[in-house]
């Protein structure tokens, strides 16, 4: 098995990348990012250089890639991947045949965070109110803008329509997770699940939220895979694993039931290399 992993220098596609290694040993990794700079060739077994996602000759270059390079699975984890990808309406066929992701509507609905709460709340979501950046003056206070002590999800809506969601309540540290435990609260979990059924996700993603006085409201939803994979895949809950079964057609039984109270914690580690 091939698989094409795009945005390799990321912690996301990389965590992606070393469970991928510990599921199936034997698959080939090829990784691919814009540039060089970065730690990604550490997971992948060949390292391309590929087009900007808002380049005209990206989908060209993502055809030739797959076909050339005989790419079987392909995992697009940039958001001006999934951007450009959306856009398309139809993706071309060596694309949509290799092609793990949330699907055109729900890549749509989430990349634009205004759109995704309007979304929400035409099928009667609570949000919290919602504002355009030009219309800041009309700010009133209590507002999120982004919250240091959170609940992540990620979700996964498996072939039998059923909804795997864990909660993590996550500090962050330069932007990612940095510590998170895992917790259990019945309206953030049927929240998700109401969300999961009107989005239709193809992939696993990742609903953001903070619990209220008036209960659980949802401040971001990203269409795909998030930076926890790897410390959740370590937790038992291993959304990745079941979505490339799922795609190969492997029968796997999923069992999404983590123990409460289990800490992760994201560490930090460093290679050297010699300039070639």
């Amino acid at each position: 098995m091939r698989i094409l992993i795009t945005g390799i220098g990321s912690d996301i596609a990389q965590a992606t990348a070393r469970v991928i290694r510990d599921e199936f040993p034997n698959a080939v990794i090829i990784g691919a990012d814009i540039h060089n700079m970065h730690a990604g060739h550490f997971f992948c077994d060949e390292m391309l250089l590929s087009c900007r996602a808002d380049s005209v000759n990206f989908i060209g270059w993502l055809k030739e890639t797959i076909v050339t390079k005989k790419i079987d699975i392909y995992i697009p984890l940039s958001e001006a991947e999934l951007r450009a990808l959306s856009v398309l309406g139809e993706l071309p066929g060596v694309v949509s045949d290799a092609i793990i992701w949330a699907g055109n509507f729900c890549a749509t609905k989430c990349l634009d965070k205004l759109k995704t709460f309007q979304f929400l709340e035409l099928n009667g979501v609570h949000i919290p109110w919602t504002k355009e950046p030009s219309h800041l003056s009309e700010i009133k206070f209590p507002c999120i803008f982004k919250t240091i002590n959170e609940i992540t999800c990620p979700v996964y809506l498996d072939k039998d329509n059923v909804v795997h969601v864990l909660q993590l309540q996550r500090k962050l540290s330069g932007g990612l997770t940095g510590w998170c435990k895992t917790v259990n609260y019945e309206e953030v979990r049927e929240l998700c699940k109401k969300v999961v059924h009107l989005l239709k996700p193809e992939c696993p993603i990742n609903i953001q939220l903070i619990l209220t006085d008036q209960g659980p409201r949802i401040f971001e939803i990203n269409p795909r895979i998030s930076s926890t994979a790897l410390i959740r895949d370590k937790m038992g809950f291993q959304d990745v694993r079941w979505m490339i079964n799922a795609k190969i057609g492997k029968p796997q039984t999923i069992d999404s039931n983590v123990e409460l109270g289990i800490i992760g914690y994201k560490l930090t580690d460093a290679e050297i290399c010699h300039e070639k």
